[in-house]
């Protein structure tokens, strides 16, 4: 799984390598001839902080209904031969994914929206640093926004483990990775 999950690093590094761009942009900005009005700059601050906190609560929720949707049907129960059985009882059964290749391929599919997501919101957040320092404030006042969108960012980075972590968490099934 882990040559299939680098489509998804990739994608990452870009997005988070355009964060850089939007810090030249800050340097290459001209200030405004007169300073923005004082309440702007807090806001600004207030919008992008809404922005961080979908970062943080919508995308898991999104890649949760996803990867429950795409992959329980793929979900068969086996005879557990390992499980202990009592007297007039039976054996709970095994759940498993009938072909983990296929299961593997919808999960990474799944991933993909939630993680476009999860990185374009913290990058909206670096954009209000551009526009704090557009509307008039001094350019250190963009760095506090720029820090949260790499904090974010840098908290996604898609792996392996983290993809059958959260497969776990949706259907209570294993994702076998690679060796």
């Amino acid at each position: 799984m882990e040559k299939r999950i680098r489509t998804a690093q990739v994608l990452w590094a870009g997005l988070f390598v355009s964060t850089f761009v939007l810090v030249a942009t800050v340097f290459v900005l001209k200030q405004p001839p007169q300073p923005a009005p004082p309440v702007m700059l807090p806001a600004v601050a207030g919008v992008a902080l809404v922005m961080a906190m979908a970062a943080i609560i919508l995308p898991p929720q999104m890649l949760k209904k996803a990867l429950a949707a795409q992959l329980s049907p793929l979900i068969v129960e086996r005879p557990n031969p390992a499980a202990e059985v009592t007297f007039r009882e039976a054996a709970p059964p095994l759940k498993a994914f009938d072909d983990p290749a296929v299961a593997e391929t919808k999960a990474i599919v799944a991933y993909q929206q939630p993680l476009i997501l999860s990185l374009s919101l913290p990058e909206s957040v670096a954009i209000f640093g551009v526009l704090v320092v557009a509307q008039g404030f001094p350019r250190p006042a963009a760095v506090p926004f720029f820090v949260a969108c790499w904090i974010l960012q840098i908290a996604r980075f898609p792996t392996a483990a983290k993809l059958a972590a959260a497969v776990k968490s949706a259907t209570g099934v294993d994702l076998p990775l690679d060796p």
